[in-house]
């Protein structure tokens, strides 16, 4: 029985190194990170629809829907169809500018980035939006920051 013990030392060490120095970024967060700068972090509504976007230190939702929620449940779906993976992509990231997107990786070929949000900075609290849909750029339309 000692023996055995002895044995077994050894491996649990070397099972509890490799749980712990196994577990990266991209598995505690499967679809990716998001860190969108201190001047979006709020809340931004417009006149011209009832949806607000809140933007948060590590994602963002317009109205109900959460970007890295729905890229979550695309990453799903790609995953369990075998099309590959779908992760969130920061793209442009500045003093007055952001833009998030997702990749697709299939299993072959590399992968690719669609753009999905555009954010503009105007001043402290306004900023323009546009999405990306049909393979186009919408328009841009004002937003202004909620009083917190």
């Amino acid at each position: 029985m000692r023996n055995f013990l002895k044995m077994m030392i050894p491996v649990l060490l070397f099972v509890s190194i490799a749980i712990t120095t196994g577990c990266t970024k991209d598995e505690t967060a499967p679809v990716g990170s998001l860190y969108p700068p201190q001047w979006l972090i709020g809340t931004w509504e417009t006149s011209s629809s009832s949806l607000d976007y809140t933007v948060e230190r590590s994602d963002f939702s317009y109205g109900q829907s959460s970007f890295k929620g729905v890229t979550e449940l695309a990453n799903l779906i790609a995953q369990s169809s075998g099309s590959g993976t779908v992760k969130v992509k920061e793209i442009k990231k500045t003093d007055t500018e952001y833009q998030v997107g997702r990749e697709s990786r299939g299993n072959t070929g590399p992968p690719s980035t669609t753009p999905n949000y555009h954010f503009k900075k105007i001043d402290g609290e306004t900023m323009e939006v546009a999405e990306y849909n049909n393979d186009q750029w919408g328009e841009f339309k004002t937003y202004t920051k909620k009083a917190e």
